[in-house]
């Protein structure tokens, strides 16, 4: 035995190891997915083994069969160019389609394309196993397949045109699987494109089939190009008599209001032309592509209503045709007499430790809030001078993220307090809380404290006290305060003390006098 067939000797005792350890692994440690990269290497590892033997092989034939010595070289060459394919194709989807240009483990890169280079590869591979182990001329192989190439194409003209289309449209690349788009009037998100057709999933949550040559025929809008952000707009009209400046300021703040609308870009308000019956005006602003368009646009639509009206303009239409009044006759939600919302005050939380008397002086000074879903009572980041006590409805609490997506944090409902912490702290505002339906909220100013703090100062420690409570409850929810080192007394103390500190500071110089833990 040479050398050569020595190392084909080593070569088969290696993949036959090899394949001993995968099924040992397979055995101790199973699967659902086999490594097909592994599997292709121990074949070709084997089959590489076995070629370096074929003339030893050949030579163990029985005399009878000495004629046919170079089959076995000759089919150990095509299997070995058969594994290459193999190897090459697993190992283009393992670390290419469904690896760098992969996302969430499903690949960027059209099925279509990868079907075409899977057939690309094992028809590369036939060629040369005829061209290069059995020495023949391809030309005729070539004559052949264009003889064949017309018949079918003649026969499968239609299906030849969508395979045709699907290759233009993966070459010039004008939709992506995952892409929001529009063709042809219909939208949806492209879940799959293959072969014969493009998949879209539609809005309603059902599925279309567009054929290629549809789509590649089609005029097509692709709203993740040239980044996942899309420009909606929600067009209305007002009276002539509302300043459109004071109108574009309005109805641009109020659409900030809306977590589904992004601030980046802002959104803005244009002037579009005049009617027999009013300004008309167009609300543009922007959402991520994968956001319900529907959703956005009646979360804007209820925020420039209650936002125009809350400004005192009114929205135009032919009143005289419709017989619509000139005035709205729309019944406002009684104020509650003070007593019941001296007993509202006396169940917040932060509030209970005033005495019944601290309760009506505050009920007096206390401000009605009349809110629509989705209008905010606080939004982060925004100083505050003022807190809130909901009194009817439901808000949600939510704190913006870096990346701008606004996290739900908590769900609000009447008795609750909002804003407490930039009132008696100055700090700005930490969180947006926005109403999920018709809200109605008190507002008390630092004014209507100071009042109270000037005849009780003790109050500030027994305030401060609960705060602390409530924000130390806020913390053990959080990762920081997990981490946190310092024992809970003397977290609480110190929160305590900064805390009375920061509502001496602000209201110190209202001429409330100090508690006798600040002096």
């Amino acid at each position: 035995m040479n050398v050569v067939e020595a190392s084909g000797l080593v070569a088969l005792l290696a993949a036959a190891g090899m394949l001993l350890l995968s099924l040992a692994g397979s055995v101790i440690r199973p699967s659902r997915t086999q490594n097909r990269v592994r599997i292709g290497a121990t074949v070709m590892l084997a089959l590489t083994g076995a070629y370096l033997l074929r003339h030893w092989i050949g030579t163990r034939l029985p005399p009878e069969l000495a004629e046919y010595r170079d089959e076995p070289g000759h089919a150990l060459a095509s299997l070995w160019w058969i594994g290459m394919a193999y190897l090459s194709n697993a190992a283009l989807r393992r670390y290419v389609w469904f690896g760098r240009l992969a996302r969430d483990h499903r690949p960027l890169v059209p099925k279509l394309l990868i079907d075409l280079c899977t057939v690309l590869i094992y028809i590369v591979a036939a060629l040369v196993i005829v061209h290069v182990v059995y020495e023949k001329p391809i030309t005729a192989i070539a004559a052949l397949s264009g003889a064949l190439a017309i018949v079918l194409g003649y026969s499968a003209r239609s299906s030849l045109g969508e395979i045709f289309a699907g290759i233009s449209l993966n070459l010039s690349h004008p939709i992506r699987t995952g892409d929001c788009v529009e063709i042809d009037k219909h939208w949806g998100y492209v879940e799959e494109m293959n072969w014969r057709q493009v998949t879209l999933r539609l809005n309603n949550g059902s599925i279309m089939f567009l054929p290629n040559s549809v789509v590649a025929s089609a005029a097509i809008i692709n709203h993740n190009l040239p980044d996942r952000r899309i420009r909606r707009h929600f067009d209305f009209t007002v009276e002539e008599d509302a300043p459109p400046m004071e109108v574009r300021a309005v109805v641009a703040r109020a659409m900030l209001q809306s977590r589904r609308v992004l601030s980046d870009p802002p959104p803005g308000v244009v002037l579009r032309g005049c009617c027999d019956f009013g300004v008309q005006y167009q609300a543009r602003f922007w959402i991520r592509s994968d956001e319900d368009w529907f959703s956005a646009a009646d979360d804007v639509g209820a925020l420039i209503l209650a936002s125009l009206h809350r400004a005192g303009y009114r929205m135009a239409f032919r009143r005289a045709e419709l017989g619509a009044p000139e005035e709205s006759t729309a019944a406002l939600p009684a104020q509650p007499a003070a007593p019941e919302l001296a007993a509202l005050l006396a169940r917040v939380h932060i509030l209970r430790p005033l005495e019944a008397e601290d309760h009506a002086a505050l009920a007096d000074r206390a401000r009605k809030v009349d809110l629509h879903a989705p209008e905010c009572l606080v939004r982060q980041g925004d100083g505050g001078r003022s807190m809130f006590i909901i009194a009817r409805g439901r808000a949600e609490v939510t704190i913006r993220q870096p990346d701008g997506v606004e996290l739900r944090v908590a769900e609000l409902g009447p008795g609750e307090v909002v804003g407490h912490m930039a009132l008696l702290t100055g700090q700005p505002r930490t969180a947006t809380v926005r109403a999920l339906s018709v809200l109605t909220a008190y507002e008390l100013d630092a004014e209507a404290l100071a009042g109270v703090f000037e005849h009780r100062p003790a109050a500030i420690d027994l305030i401060a006290a609960t705060v602390a409570e409530m924000q130390l409850q806020n913390e053990r929810k959080s990762e920081a305060y997990r981490v946190s080192h310092a024992p809970e007394g003397e977290r609480r103390s110190t929160l305590t003390s900064a805390i009375a500190a920061s509502i001496k500071a602000i209201f110190h110089k209202r001429g409330v006098p100090a508690p006798e833990s600040l002096r």
